[in-house]
């Protein structure tokens, strides 16, 4: 009918019924048939049906106003989705237009699971899976659909039909989807955004107050500084509150209970438990003993006549008491002679009484029975002590009364309510007890016993006293019937009434309990038996230490409310707790019920021992009902729906106490208390328990220290010092604490806003009331008689402490079903699947802090105000960079523990692993967030380097660090020193716990590494026992990762430097989310106790740290993190590689989600690179060392060293081995291809020449080698397997400090020194020769006392001397990648003679050339020493020739002549041409051209004769007028600038030569200087020169030789000539040059240019300038740059915080970059009009280049290492760096093009020559001319284990100059 209308019938029944179409697969199976079956129905619908539709049309009208808002929301709400999520979330299409995904608003994401859980976290249920709509595929037998059964897994479903919902609300949770579906990068940063929400919220509602305001004010100024003032006086007074309550109580918190920090908790751990590991145990008395029989071995009668079968009767079998004594009952039932128990338990709800018991049996309390003994051994009966005939049926009652035969009624069933009326303490406690007397007296057997449960406070107000302690009788009733009394509290209670006041009791729990026994013991036809328990605790052995049942008993409730709601107030006295552990009771029950003497088979002595009572499996059992002696804490059933408890009446409580005694016949009453004759420490105070339950509290997260701080101004501070009463205790409760509460009621009841929050506060209200009620007990001692005295060996503190960790465990419980029932709540304790305290989360962005983080901090009992400070900055850093950070509090306590069971002081060292600077803070974050624990803040034995980190460095002295020197071979002196000095300090009060990092410095790949001794051997020698605590901390992701994995793709790393720059700028990447780790959980091993022994030394120490790591290696965590890093790395699934390490026995990380069960979620971002990623695997790559010792035992050891990899796997893999295999075998593959890319790589450096490369020279080459294949094993493999192959070959540091050869040792001089035997004729004796500059000055390396190396230039002749240079080296390794060996030199500077070729000349010769000089001998020289000097340049070829001792191989002047007067001159060339000898003028040897080079013999025959012209130095004249000055010349440049300074003149020529070079050089070589743009080169300044030639002197001049002509125009330029001519023209004996005034005004500054085109663009457009250019403009390029920043002087104060920051602010704004930067130094010179021009012109310019002007002292420091920077050549090849610079104009337009291209050529060259490291590369522009520029290359080489390394430097600069 439908269809025949037009309509779609399936989209009308959809749309109405929300029904779906199912395809017909055409099959003809029970799935078609199905299919068949609903085509059916859907075509032909039923009544039923058709009413359906009917009936929703109808609604239609009334809905659709409803339904068309609903589809507005929806449609909105689409846009919004798609706009603020993108592609993250996706929406379905419904099919033609349909709207119906609008009923439930589904989505689809990809991690549905994830997205879910973290939108319940902030209050959204968006559930996953598909309720309403499931894939077709999911039920289809012919196969899944995979593409419908990843969008249906993917579907959640978002709560948007709530008509209630608000828009903010809708926004808040698009805000939360959009953050939980981005990956976890970007979540970092969405972290951040979600707090800054909440603090927008705050910020709105305060700029809603300033509105408000501002309408009564005149300014907004005034509002703002208002709300500033306010603000921060409210943080002031909040911290000053803080402050004085801590100053306060803070030591009292620490002092009175010191239980944390005495005993381990993972002894009180239900896994620890369960193993078996038992304390000494009270049970073991003799008056609890049962006979040893064990109970396994006797076989049960089990048959159907219950007549002949002995049983016992029990009421309460639910409760805490009953519960135990009915395990006890069934344990010993053989012992005891009974062959079962009738349980009389009452139904409960929906449970009927046979439930209740089954689920009680259930329990592994009752693991021990089999199943057909719980059906057999107990007999449930319905009914309830309270009703009349106890409840029970006829049929019941007959069975108990006539067919059982039952020995024993054990009557535990009570109601512990302080509260009660007297009608109802007298039904539930007099009443129920009289009935069961009764029905004792109708049993079958006539002799049974009827065992009633009391308690120990029925003796009014009387405490008792050692004296006279309260007695196993009845307590008076004076003048009052008990008979009436009871009456009376039925009927008018006004007799009751006037008792109880009377006798003095405090409630009418106790008076009934009193009252009951009068009773019970008046009818003497019943053997009845009363057991007075005094409070009952947890258990202290039997089934575990710490069991407490279902519910709390009333010690363990008094804790859990305060757990609860600590701003309660509580009165605890310094009075003794009157506890009695259950176990205790239920064996003293037994005891007294089956005492000798009695009617009953099981006449016999009690008692057993504690391993046959324990449970020996299994976690605390509790029963569903809880004990009858619960106060106050309801049990997790009894939670209503909004999670609020009941109130206390309605919770009953147990009243299960029972004591201990020797039989005694006749006697009726028994205290079950500890006696007075115990021992003080069997017991323990009330303020000492709730300074316990406080430190619980505390750890664990439930109330804040301040909270704790405030509770104890009143119980410790002020009611001890008051006399307090009752009433006056009644009367500050109400004023504190109930009045405002009902006040806050009202308040906003009258409002009619949060009505479910004063609903709570109702609820709450009867148990704030429960400290009145404890009041009595907690503040009176009471004194009992009883035949119960603790063993000697009961331990009260260590009780008190297990009853405070049992109420935790109450609570926790509550909260996690609190949780189920609302919502997912964040704790920040976290409970793990066994129950215990293993991940407890105490900062990170998990952890919910109960204070803000400055309160926090200010509030902690201990630390000085640095430590505070660091203490708020960690739990910032913490939660910013990671999830969570979790401490396994049980582990960490195992020192408490270890140091209580030493029993003697000890020094207190923590060992934990070193992967992260962030050990330094996590171990001391520890120690300050937990001072409960009883670790005290450690003294760091941190590395020096940290000590050099501006400002941390302080602080961590501060924060008590101090720093070992390590890796110098040597012991450092002053560590002894500072261990004594701590150790000292404990002495005095203070704390001796030191911090130490077994590993030396940190594993940057996340190996174990082998330990050092070093500090352990300082701890022998300064004596006294040693506690070590391994530490494991566990990363998944460390905060070094990043750099680590750059620093591992490179061969060579200087390290992370500890800098304050690097350390700011990680900051900011922390602040924008970029730094994100994950979680990270520390946990701990058994303590080492390293005792000391008498010679002052313990054992082995190798020994011992090997142990300690071993220890650390244990507690390694493997998450899925790590599962999932390692899969990737090797080949593999995640499920194999997390299979392989649980098999292996490594301990796994509880999982992150549900999605981390079983793979992985993103929340945190894997490493992208191999490198990596095989770091992460390595944190648990120490578990498969063991099986690869056999077939790979290198890669064994480099796993995991030492004797620790025979240790890490005890036996072979547990289970499947097929996963362990499959990683194995992956780990080989890996390691293989390492052993293969290292063998192929040495292999082709043979070929060329290196058979034993160095590791620096051979890494390169194998690692390119290693990226060519098609899956490169991670360089850090690469480095291994190199290390394996090299072996001893691969000398260390240490080793090369000096080469021993068998000879005489002969006497060295130094050539820095002018005693040699034979002194050189030279004129200047200070110059050095085998090394540019002066003997006196030159870089020397110096070996602090930190180990670090410094460069240093000794001398006083330039502004660098004397300055240490500690960032010269570590630029040299960084730019090499090679490791500068300090101790191992080589090519060290002359010391010796020269070995030379015998000079050509005759005597006669000689005779001729001294008769030129007026036979003055020392003009004349042919010693070895000078004819080297002269026969050599300064190249690095000269240099090398000169310092290997080679000087033979080339030819050499055959005598050198000092020539002082040009007629000499004139002479010496007229004998060389009668005598045919060859001269070459010399001026200073700078030259790098070869110009002094002696031709071979085969170019030139004639013997050769180096004329020195140094001797010819005058200024003969000086020409003010115009300018000029006539000079000789062999002057050098520096005396020249130095007498025209007389003058008050300037030459301004000033080439970088200037102090050696001389006159007549400059003009031979056509010199340049650097302030050419002023000055010009030296061919502008000579004006005429003097050249004495073979046919005489040549010259040019106007009348006399002092002056010159300007131009000349009348034929060949004499100047023009001679200049260049490298003295082919002749002798220049003096020339005329320009000179210039002195510059009134001479500045310099420096610009620096963020990258290389921008500073050529600048120097281009300098240029332009012509006469306005500055007198030197240099342009360096970045390595230049980075080279003078590495020449800089270390900066300290001022200067030194102004380099950091410029440097920081660079590096975080991103504006300069180290790696590209370019600086330009300038020096103006001219008057100060001139110069202010200048730079205003330059500063113009360099802006238009984004140049930053550095200041003058850039630019200064640039100048003056001008002159020094030339030493540093001769130093590096001291340390075999070859190194030389060359230059060459350069047309503008091909600058950037040639530098590119030469540097590109070099390293190509260099590259294809397979030598080590990397070359040094680098250019500086030097001179600006108009169309183009002067640029020096500046090329450096390592040239170690190089053949003839001067020729193939050579060839390389060759190759370059072709560009």
């Amino acid at each position: 009918i439908v269809t025949v209308l037009g309509f779609d019938y399936d989209a009308l029944v959809t749309s109405a019924i929300r029904g779906f179409a199912v395809p017909d697969s055409g099959t003809g199976t029970q799935a078609d048939a199905q299919r068949a079956l609903i085509e059916q129905i859907r075509k032909r619908p039923c009544s039923a049906l058709l009413s359906l539709i009917r009936r929703r049309i109808s609604l239609d009208n009334e809905t659709s106003s409803v339904v068309k808002a609903r589809i507005k929301r929806c449609e909105l709400l689409t846009k919004q989705i798609s706009k603020l999520c993108g592609k993250s979330v996706r929406i379905p299409r419904g099919v033609r237009g349909s709207r119906h995904r609008y009923w439930l608003y589904p989505i689809v994401v990809e991690n549905p699971e994830r997205v879910s859980r973290i939108m319940l976290h902030y209050g959204f249920d968006v559930p996953s899976g598909t309720s309403q709509l499931i894939s077709a595929s999911a039920v289809s037998v012919e196969g899944n659909c995979s593409r419908a059964d990843s969008l249906m897994r993917g579907i959640l479903y978002l709560p948007v039909v709530d008509q209630a919902a608000t828009k903010s609300e809708m926004k808040r949770m698009l805000n939360v989807l959009n953050y939980a579906t981005q990956s976890p990068s970007v979540m970092d940063d969405s972290r951040r955004k979600s707090s800054l929400h909440i603090h927008l919220s705050f910020a709105m509602a305060a700029f809603a107050v300033a509105v408000v305001v501002a309408s009564s004010s005149h300014s907004w100024l005034d509002v703002a500084s208002y709300l500033f003032h306010s603000a921060i006086s409210l943080m002031v007074w909040t911290g000053v509150v803080a402050v004085v309550l801590r100053i306060f109580v803070s030591s009292d918190y620490l002092r009175l209970s010191t239980a944390l920090s005495r005993y381990s908790l993972a002894d009180f751990e239900e896994s620890h438990l369960k193993d078996g590991d038992q304390i000494a145990s009270p049970l073991d008395m003799d008056v609890l003993r049962i006979p040893d029989r064990d109970h396994t071995e006797r076989k049960d009668p089990v048959g159907t006549d219950n007549g002949n079968e002995t049983m016992v009767l029990l009421t309460g079998a639910t409760g805490f008491i009953g519960s135990l004594l009915l395990r006890e009952l069934l344990f010993y039932r053989t012992s005891l002679g009974i062959d079962g128990v009738v349980v009389i338990c009452r139904s409960k709800g929906s449970r009927t009484a046979q439930d209740r018991v089954t689920k009680l049996l259930s329990t592994e309390l009752f693991s021990f029975l089999t199943q057909r003994e719980k059906e057999t051994l107990v007999v449930v009966v319905n009914g309830d002590v309270s009703s009349p005939n106890i409840g029970m049926s006829s049929e019941d009652t007959h069975l108990i009364s006539s067919e059982l035969h039952i020995s024993h009624v054990f009557h535990c069933a009570a109601s512990v309510s302080f509260t009660q009326t007297l009608e109802e303490a007298a039904v539930s406690n007099i009443t129920s007890s009289i009935q069961l007397q009764q029905l004792t007296k109708q049993l079958r057997n006539k002799n049974a016993k009827y065992v009633y449960i009391s308690t120990a406070f029925v003796h009014g107000g009387s405490t008792g006293s050692d004296a006279s302690p309260l007695l196993e009788q009845l307590h008076s009733l004076r003048t009052y019937d008990a008979n009436e009394i009871y009456r009376s509290m039925l009927e008018t209670q006004s007799y009751a009434s006037a008792a109880m006041q009377e006798l003095g009791f405090p409630n009418t729990y106790t008076f009934s309990k009193c009252v009951c026994e009068h009773l019970l013991l008046r009818d003497k036809s019943v053997d009845t038996i009363i057991i007075r328990p005094s409070i009952v605790g947890p258990a202290a052995a039997c089934p575990y230490e710490g069991w407490a049942g279902e519910k709390p008993s009333t010690l363990v409730a008094a804790a859990c409310l305060y757990l609860k709601f600590p701003y309660n107030l509580w009165s605890f006295g310094a009075t003794r707790v009157p506890f009695i552990p259950v176990d205790v009771v239920c064996r003293f029950i037994l005891a007294k019920a089956f005492r000798q003497g009695q009617n009953c088979t099981a006449a016999k002595l009690l008692g057993t021992a504690i391993r046959d009572s324990a449970i020996g499996v299994g976690t605390p059992v509790s029963s569903e009902d809880g004990s009858y002696e619960k106060i106050s804490i309801p049990s997790c059933e009894e939670i209503s729906t909004d999670g609020s408890p009941s109130t206390p009446s309605d919770v009953s409580v147990s009243s299960d106490e029972a004591t201990d005694s020797t039989s005694v016949i006749g006697k009726h009453i028994f205290t079950a208390a500890w006696d007075i004759k115990s021992s003080p420490l069997a017991s323990f105070l009330w303020i000492e328990y709730a300074i316990t339950i406080t430190h619980v509290g505390s750890v664990f997260g439930y109330l804040s220290r301040l909270v704790a701080y405030m509770g104890m101004v009143f119980t410790v501070k002020l009611f001890p010092r008051t006399e307090l009463g009752l009433d006056t205790y009644r009367f500050l409760h109400t004023t504190v604490v109930l009045t405002p509460l009902d006040l806050v009621c009202t308040v906003l009841e009258k409002l009619r806003v949060g009505s479910a929050f004063v609903r709570n506060l109702h609820r709450l209200r009867p148990f704030l009331d429960l400290p009145l009620l404890f009041f009595p007990f907690t503040n009176n001692s009471f004194h009992f008689e009883s035949e119960l005295v603790a063993p000697e060996e009961f331990d009260g503190k260590r009780y008190m402490l297990s009853s405070a960790l049992a109420a935790e465990r109450f609570v926790r419980c509550l909260e996690k079903r609190m949780a189920g029932k609302q919502r997912p709540k964040q704790s920040t304790a976290f409970e793990s699947a066994e129950g215990d305290h293993s991940s407890l989360i105490i900062a990170g962005h998990a952890y919910i802090a109960a204070l803000p983080d400055y309160l926090w901090a200010i509030s902690q009992p201990k630390g000085n105000i640095v430590i505070r400070i660091a203490g708020w900055v960690m739990m910032k850093l913490f939660r910013m960079t990671m999830d969570e950070l979790t401490v396994d509090i049980g582990k960490l306590t195992l020192l408490a523990e270890a140091k209580r069971r030493v029993g003697r002081p000890c020094h207190i060292v923590l060992a934990p692993t070193h992967r992260s600077l962030f050990d330094f803070l996590i171990i001391s974050f520890i120690a300050f967030a937990l001072p409960e624990l009883g670790i005290e803040i450690p003294y760091i034995a941190a590395a020096e380097d940290f000590e050099r980190i501006p400002f941390l460095g302080l602080i961590a002295r501060g924060a008590g660090a101090f720093f070992l020197r390590r890796g110098r071979g040597t012991a450092d002196p002053s560590l002894v020193d500072q261990v004594k000095r701590i150790k000292s300090k404990a002495d005095v009060g203070g704390s001796d716990c030191i911090e130490v990092f077994i590993e030396g410095g940190r594993s940057k790949d996340r190996r174990f590494h082998k330990p050092r001794t070093g500090f352990l051997r300082c701890l022998e020698v300064t004596g006294g026992d040693h506690l070590i605590l391994p530490i494991t901390i566990n990363y998944e992701a460390v905060p070094e990762q990043s750099t680590f994995a750059e620093e591992a793709t490179g061969v060579f790393s200087t390290g992370s430097k500890l800098e304050l720059s690097s350390l700011l700028l990680w900051i900011k990447k922390v602040v924008t989310g970029r730094i994100h780790i994950g979680r990270v959980h520390v946990s701990a091993s058994e303590p080492l106790l390293v005792a000391a022994r008498e010679s002052g030394r313990v054992s082995s120490v190798t020994d011992i740290v090997e142990s300690i790591q071993l220890r650390q290696m244990n507690e390694v965590f493997v998450s899925s993190y790590h599962s999932e890093t390692a899969s990737k790395v090797l080949g593999l699934e995640h499920k194999a590689v997390r299979s392989a390490a649980t098999s292996l026995g490594c301990k796994m990380w509880k999982p992150h989600c549900n999605v981390c069960r079983h793979g992985y979620c993103g929340h945190a971002g894997l490493p992208s690179d191999r490198n990596g990623q095989f770091y992460a695997m390595l944190h648990f790559g120490h578990i498969f060392a063991p099986l690869l010792r056999d077939t790979r035992p290198k890669w064994s050891n480099w796993l995991c060293p030492g004797q620790c990899a025979a240790s890490t796997v005890d036996g072979p893999p547990a289970g499947d081995t097929k996963d362990v295999d499959a990683v194995l075998l992956s780990l080989i593959r890996i390691f293989d291809a390492a052993d293969k890319a290292v063998s192929t790589g040495l292999d082709e450096l043979a070929q060329h020449g290196y058979s034993s490369p160095s590791e620096q020279h051979a890494l390169p080459y194998i690692k390119e080698h290693a990226e060519g294949m098609t899956l490169p094993p991670p360089f850090l493999l690469l480095r291994a397997a190199l290390s394996f192959k090299l072996g001893s070959s691969c000398r260390r540091e240490s080793d090369l400090v000096s080469d021993v050869i068998d000879d005489q040792v002969q006497p060295i001089f130094s050539s820095r020194r002018n005693d040699m035997g034979l002194e050189p004729v030279s004129s200047d004796e200070t110059e050095s020769f085998g090394a540019w500059g002066y003997k006196d000055s030159g870089f020397v390396v110096e070996h602090r006392k930190d180990a670090s190396k410094v460069v240093l230039m000794h001398g006083d002749r330039y502004n660098i001397c004397g300055v240490t240079l500690p960032k010269l080296i570590p630029f040299l390794e960084k730019e090499s990648q090679l490791r500068v060996n300090t101790r191992h030199t080589a090519l060290p500077t002359f010391m010796g003679e020269p070995q030379v070729a015998e000079t050509a000349l005759g005597d006669e010769q000689l005779s001729k050339l001294r008769g030129i000089v007026a036979n003055d001998q020392g003009r004349v020289s042919i010693q070895s020493i000078d004819r080297a000097r002269h026969g050599t340049g300064h190249t690095q070829e000269d240099m090398f020739l000169i310092r290997s001792g080679s000087l033979e191989s080339i030819r050499l002047p055959d005598a050198v002549i000092w020539v002082e007067t040009e007629q000499e001159a004139e002479a010496l060339i007229s004998l060389a041409g009668e005598e045919g000898l060859c001269l070459i003028p010399f001026g200073g040897g700078t030259n790098v051209s070869h110009a002094t080079r002696c031709p071979s013999t085969v170019q030139e025959p004639r013997p050769i004769i180096s004329v020195d012209m140094r001797r010819m130095k005058k200024v003969l004249s000086v020409d003010e007028e115009n300018g000029l000055a006539h000079v000789e010349a062999g002057i050098t440049g520096s005396d020249l600038a130095r007498e025209m300074m007389e003058h008050g003149y300037t030459i301004g020529h000033e080439p970088d030569s200037i102090e050696f070079s001389t006159l007549g050089g400059w003009i031979a070589t056509k010199a340049s200087g650097m302030k050419r743009n002023k000055y010009g080169n030296i061919e502008d300044i000579v004006q005429s020169v003097r050249v004495v030639g073979s046919k005489g002197i040549m010259s040019q001049h106007q009348g006399n030789s002092a002056t010159a002509f300007g131009r000349v125009s009348t034929g060949i330029d004499l100047s023009s000539l001679v200049l260049g001519s490298e003295g082919n023209c002749g002798i220049i004996t003096s020339a005329v040059i320009r000179i210039w005034p002195l510059p009134p005004c001479v500045e310099f500054d420096g610009i620096i240019f963020s990258s290389f085109e921008d500073g050529l663009g600048f120097a281009r457009d300098v240029a332009k300038l012509s006469s306005f250019k500055p007198a030197s403009v240099r342009l360096l390029d970045n390595e230049q740059f980075r080279l003078g920043q590495a020449l800089k002087r270390e900066a300290r104060g001022l200067a030194f915080i102004k380099e950091h920051l410029y440097r920081t602010l660079s590096r975080l704004t991103g504006t300069f970059s180290s790696d590209t930067a370019v600086c330009a130094t300038i020096t103006y010179e001219g008057s100060a009009a001139d110069v202010q021009y200048q730079k205003k012109r330059i500063a113009a310019i360099a802006a238009e280049f984004g140049g930053f002007l550095a200041g003058a002292s850039v630019g200064r420091a640039g100048y003056d290492l001008t002159f020094a920077i030339a030493y540093l050549r001769d130093f590096a090849m001291t340390y075999h760096f070859l190194a030389e610079s060359f230059e060459t104009f350069v047309p503008w337009s091909r600058v950037e093009d040639l530098i590119g291209r030469t540097k590109d050529r070099i390293r190509r060259e260099h590259r294809s020559r397979y030598l080590p490291g990397r070359p040094i590369v680098s250019c500086r522009i030097t001179q600006l001319y108009d169309t183009g520029a002067c640029v020096y290359f500046y090329f450096c080489m390592n040239y170690e284990n190089v053949p003839n390394p001067s020729r193939v430097y050579g060839e390389i600069e060759a190759a370059a100059r072709e560009e």
